[in-house]
């Protein structure tokens, strides 16, 4: 994943707006958020968005950038919850 960011904001636009600011993007923060290399907000909505791109892309596999392997640890969490309950 290229940007990762565990956050309490459900929506996260305002991460997506700072990003797209950041690159002089020409996109909605929506669009930006869609991006299958995007994963911006809370750790179990993240971990629910890995599942669903598992299941309608293949992607099984991922890598995070060190400076982010912590605050993404909770999401490794819930996707091992999730896939202990199948």
């Amino acid at each position: 994943m290229q940007i990762v960011a565990v956050t309490d904001d459900p929506v996260a636009v305002a991460v997506a707006e700072e990003h797209i600011a950041r690159w002089e993007l020409t996109m909605s923060p929506q669009d930006f958020l869609d991006l299958p290399s995007v994963l911006i907000g809370p750790a179990p909505d993240l971990a629910g968005r890995l599942v669903e791109l598992r299941a309608t892309t293949g992607i099984s596999y991922i890598t995070v950038l060190e400076p982010v392997c912590e605050q993404f640890a909770p999401v490794i969490a819930r996707l091992r919850e999730i896939d202990g309950t199948r």
